[in-house]
């Protein structure tokens, strides 16, 4: 994911959740490139593996 992909993710997260761009980071980070989508809800991950959120599928959607 470039630069430009990562930030748009980031904002897109922000303006869906309505968080912090900190927190839109790391969960854009612990989606990874490819989000894994389990009952339209995208896991999110901490580096050991850890579920740390599940999300709306629908912030991938623009």
């Amino acid at each position: 994911m470039t630069d430009s992909e990562f930030n748009a993710r980031v904002a897109r997260v922000c303006q869906v959740l309505g968080c912090s761009k900190d927190l839109a980071a790391d969960y854009v980070e612990g989606m990874g490139e490819t989000p894994v989508v389990e009952h339209g809800k995208i896991i999110v991950r901490d580096p050991q593996g850890h579920i740390i959120a599940r999300v709306s599928a629908s912030i991938l959607e623009e």
